[in-house]
């Protein structure tokens, strides 16, 4: 039986390009494969599609994935949960997307796909790091499930407008200092997805430990039983976390691990 399962942002947790790193650090690297070794479960939770993890992601080798904003969830492969959106509900989104020309991905978990009406989706693509590869034109959808959206835009207006229409229904997560958001279905957001998970496995939210920065982890932050923000984090996940460790640049992650005694001392130095 597992001691418990700590979950794991991905930007803004374990890379950070701000900072100069692209993928996870040695020592995080190193206090995950320790962490699996001394009993607990690892999990990436992330508000990518699994369309668009990155490899260094994968190399970590986790035990599941908690993908969408925590829509869809699984466990060695095995698929626990998945939640799309209703399809009218994507469709009157798209068309609003079209009409106010906000450039916007639908997201599936084995493909995504995107329309882009302003160089900012470039900028965007290039900060997360996310490979065009891994994106196909709206054109090409045609019976795809969609489990979460994604808008960049030009004018804060453009984005007030789609929350004027579908703040009812849609959750819009800021991007922290882009002019882009995450849109998941109200009620369906990380947390969610840790209790789902934590469900699967027969786990209390008390065995589980949660780590991010920005808002879209507030309430996976909120669920677990010790909820820790990295350095640079959110007003509002510094308000809620249990602990505050390091900077992404200075292995916060082993840091945190440590702190709690899941991973052997020597990352404190």
């Amino acid at each position: 039986m597992w001691q418990g399962a700590v979950f794991f942002d991905y930007d803004g947790t374990l890379m950070d390009r701000d900072q100069g790193v692209s993928a996870p650090t040695a020592k995080s690297r190193d206090a995950i494969r320790q962490l699996k070794q001394n009993g607990y479960l690892a999990v990436l939770c992330t508000g990518r599609s699994l369309a668009y993890i990155p490899q260094d992601a994968k190399n970590l080798e986790f035990d599941g994935y908690i993908t969408t904003n925590g829509a869809y969830g699984q466990m060695n492969g095995a698929e626990l949960f998945n939640q799309p959106l209703e399809e009218e509900l994507v469709q009157s989104f798209q068309n609003a997307c079209e009409q106010l020309r906000i450039s916007y991905t639908l997201e599936g978990q084995k493909e995504c796909f995107y329309r882009a009406f302003s160089p900012l989706y470039d900028g965007w693509l290039k900060r997360f790091h996310i490979s065009t590869e891994s994106l196909l034109p709206m054109e090409q959808r045609k019976h795809t499930a969609i489990n979460k959206m994604m808008i960049v835009y030009d004018e804060e207006e453009q984005r007030n407008q789609l929350l004027k229409a579908f703040g009812n229904r849609l959750v819009f997560d800021q991007h922290i200092q882009y002019t882009s958001c995450d849109v998941s279905r109200r009620g369906t957001n990380k947390g969610t997805g840790v209790e789902q998970f934590l469900a699967h496995i027969n786990l209390s939210p008390k065995q589980a430990y949660a780590i991010g920065d920005s808002d879209n982890d507030l309430e996976m932050i909120r669920i677990a039983g010790t909820g820790i923000a990295m350095e640079k984090h959110s007003e509002r996940l510094g308000q809620s976390a249990d602990y505050i460790t390091d900077s992404v640049a200075n292995d916060g992650v082993a840091k945190a691990l440590a702190h709690f005694r899941l991973v052997r001392q020597p990352f404190l130095r």
